[in-house]
């Protein structure tokens, strides 16, 4: 018994102290693993609190970047709005510009046709000059014919002093012979037989006579009737005057031919009465009788011939008559047609003038248009310079945001280097830009100001990211410290800690990946906004040129148009020449015509002579005679009427054509003034032209700057927004890739824990038993 209770005790006091050993190095090792765990999600407590607030922070800071970006938008589609109502002004202004370039040339057109129609009135006066001419010619061919019948009517007064000198010859025989007359009473018989027989012959040649009276009553008749008819076209103004002075000269010519006639027949009757007395008193000279009988037989037969000549005379005559009437006929019909072109003429002179006052009209209501479009152009410069201030304060606007979300890409993206090395760049150079426009435009010092004031500010924010980012990476190099601790310290442990410190070195992995993959991407949205920028660029040297080449064509056709105005002077001033020839050879025909009026007027004196002439020398003529001169006073008279209306015509021309060239000369003046006026309202439009093309010129290149500027911010904001989008989903993804390794950890520990209760039960249950 004793060694038995002996054994037991030593077996008991040796069982105790290993106990109490394990005990208190499980405790140990329970409190060390239970520190690190508080510690560790203490830490991770600490950093997802941190990165929440961070999270909270950066989304307030997206938030008020979209507002930034939304009051941009909208000040860009105010902008755009703005420059959509300039582009209707600079259409309208264009659509003004066309109308005035039509009007331009609708006036041209009217001074072209009002030149057509002053050159189809130059032509009609020239073809009025040349049946001028022709009347001249005809009237020079019937002086020739008058000519010819004065020669002819001359070699009938040789005749007729040759018929006297016989007669005188006859005479002398018969008082020679009248001594022999009582012994010859048986021939006297003979000779009365012989009278009887030449009483007949000149009852015969007085039947003749009353012929020839019934031919000169039918050519009265018809001279009459010539009249009448020329009474009846007396509105023919020149050509009738020209023709009524042929007819004139055609019945001097009558005239002549009729006291020819006249004369042929006084000498055949004092023949007759020479042969009568010879016949009576020289019976004995009955051989001389026959001789002087038969000269007389002779000179009748001559008288016969020469009566004829008469007649085929008086018959050209009556043909020439038949042509000059139908010549007149032609000249009145002509004449009408001349009336009618001249009525013509002043009609389109009349419309001329309406153009011309409807010109002037138009030409002030352009003027009005004109004044209105300059002060409208002088408000659209006022809207276009408040446009482009405004465009200016949106652009520094745009720049300073543009340089803040360069910043926050940089502090977003600072493990890029070169990336960063590009946008410092890009910073220096937009720096640069901004000075050179500061210095450029010293009118923004305040906006200056704000701008340097907000750069301080977004230096400190970044300043403060960039503070950030450090504590982020010193936190998650802590966090890889601490799971390299865990690593070291959970190796023992158990191979989960080993796939799980994979998993989260894999995990890591990917991160790497994910942020090379988005570098990658940052570096082709730089590549990507570089070659838009080069776009743009070429773009804006295609508008460049193309606005070179508008402007090359608008001066190319302002060349033209002066070219055209140079030639419309020259021809204008050829007009005016050939206007003053024409003029002048119408006034040195005019003063022929006078001169041939002063030529006629003398052949009339003569006429007049010739006629008086014979007027005494048809006093001793016969009844018949008597008749035949009261039926020649009677023509005489109405020939007289014939100049009068001749003279009355005349003047009533030389009115109208004084008239005509006064009118003239008041167009001529007034075209001169139009031509004038047209030339100083081209060169107004065309320096309204001018200065409109290089106000719109100037203004289309300043909204082409002003929509590549808001193009490019508009791209750029679009990138920014994309890329603090991009930042923002990495920082989402990051934060729940800590949360999942955080539940993971916390997984692990809970894990941990129950294995350790499974090993204290356990331990438990081994002590216990």
């Amino acid at each position: 018994m004793p060694l038995s209770r002996r054994t037991g005790q030593r077996f008991q006091a040796s069982i105790w102290p290993g106990f109490v050993d394990a005990m208190t190095g499980l405790l140990l090792v329970l409190m060390f693993v239970l520190t690190i765990f508080t510690v560790v999600q203490f830490v991770l407590r600490e950093t997802i609190t941190g990165q929440e607030n961070e999270l909270n922070s950066l989304a307030s800071e997206v938030l008020a970047l979209g507002q930034a970006l939304g009051l941009e938008q909208g000040r860009a589609i105010d902008l755009e709005i703005k420059l959509g109502d300039l582009s209707g002004q600079l259409a309208s202004a264009n659509a003004a510009a066309t109308e005035q370039a039509a009007l331009i040339a609708s006036l041209r057109l009217a001074s072209a046709a009002q030149k057509q129609a002053l050159s189809e009135a130059t032509a009609q006066i020239v073809s009025f000059e040349d049946q001028v001419a022709g009347l001249l010619a005809q009237r020079i061919a019937a002086l020739s014919t008058i000519d010819t019948l004065q020669q002819q009517r001359e070699a009938l007064e040789v005749e007729r002093q040759d018929l006297l000198s016989r007669e005188e010859a006859l005479q002398v025989a018969l008082t020679q012979s009248r001594s022999e007359v009582d012994a010859q009473s048986e021939q006297a018989r003979l000779a009365a037989t012989k009278r009887e027989a030449l009483e007949a012959l000149i009852e015969d040649l007085r039947r003749d006579a009353a012929d020839q009276q019934s031919v000169q009553a039918e050519l009265t008749q018809r001279l009459t009737a010539s009249e009448e008819a020329l009474s009846a076209k007396e509105a023919s103004r020149l050509a009738e005057a020209a023709a009524a002075e042929a007819l004139r000269e055609r019945l001097k010519n009558a005239d002549a031919e009729l006291t020819a006639m006249t004369m042929a027949l006084e000498q055949q009757r004092k023949e007759a009465e020479d042969t009568l007395t010879l016949l009576a008193a020289a019976d004995t000279v009955q051989d001389d009788l026959d001789m002087q009988l038969a000269a007389a037989l002779l000179s009748k037969t001559d008288a016969e011939t020469q009566s004829g000549l008469l007649q085929t005379e008086l018959e050209t005559t009556r043909d020439d008559l038949d042509a000059v009437t139908g010549k007149l006929a032609l000249t009145a019909v002509q004449l009408e047609v001349t009336q009618d072109q001249l009525e013509m003429t002043q009609k389109q002179m009349q419309t001329v003038q309406q153009r011309l006052d409807t010109a002037q009209m138009t030409l002030g209501e352009a003027r009005g248009a004109a004044d209105a479009r300059a002060a409208r152009l002088s408000e659209i410069e006022q809207a276009l310079a408040a446009a482009l201030l405004d465009l200016e304060n949106a652009r520094i606007e745009a720049v300073v945001e543009q340089q803040e979300a360069e910043r926050q890409m940089a502090r977003l993206e600072a493990q890029n280097f070169a990336l960063q090395s590009d946008l410092s760049v890009q910073e220096d150079a937009s720096v640069e830009r901004d000075d050179a426009m500061a210095k450029l435009q010293q009118q923004l010092a305040l906006a200056a100001q704000d701008l340097q004031k907000t750069s301080e500010i977004a230096a400190s924010e970044q300043t403060a990211m960039s503070n950030k980012i450090r504590l982020l990476e010193s936190e998650l190099s802590a966090l890889q410290a601490d799971a390299l601790l865990q690593d070291q310290q959970f190796m023992a442990l158990s191979l989960k800690s080993e796939t799980e410190r994979g998993t989260a070195a894999e995990k890591y992995a990917a991160l790497e990946q994910v942020l090379a993959d988005l570098q990658i991407q940052n570096a082709r949205q730089i590549a990507q906004f570089e070659n838009l920028s080069l776009q743009a660029q070429e773009q804006r040297r295609e508008a460049t040129t193309t606005i070179s080449e508008l402007q090359k064509a608008l001066q190319m056709s302002q060349t033209e148009a002066r070219d055209q105005d140079a030639r419309l002077t020259v021809l204008s001033e050829r007009y005016a020449m050939e206007r003053d020839t024409a003029s002048n050879a119408i006034e040195r025909l005019q003063a022929d015509l006078v001169a041939l009026k002063a030529q006629n007027a003398e052949q009339d004196n003569a006429l007049a002579a010739l006629a008086a002439r014979s007027a005494t020398e048809q006093t001793a003529a016969s009844g018949t005679i008597d008749s035949l001169n009261d039926d020649l006073r009677a023509l005489q008279a109405e020939n007289a009427g014939l100049k009068a209306d001749l003279v009355a015509l005349n003047e009533r021309y030389e009115a109208e054509r004084l008239s005509a060239s006064d009118t003239i000369g008041n167009l001529k003046t007034d075209l001169l003034a139009m031509q004038s006026e047209n030339a100083s309202q081209q060169k107004d439009l065309a320096a309204l032209t001018d200065r409109y093309d290089s106000d719109s010129a100037a203004s289309a290149g300043e909204i082409a700057g002003l929509k590549v500027d808001l193009t490019a911010l508009n791209e750029r904001y679009a990138e920014e927004r994309t890329i603090t989008a991009d930042t923002i989903e990495k920082l989402k993804i990051e934060t729940r890739n800590y949360k999942q390794i955080i539940s993971k950890s916390t997984q692990t520990i809970l894990i941990l824990e129950n294995s350790l209760m499974n090993s204290q039960n356990a331990l438990e249950k081994v002590y216990g038993m």
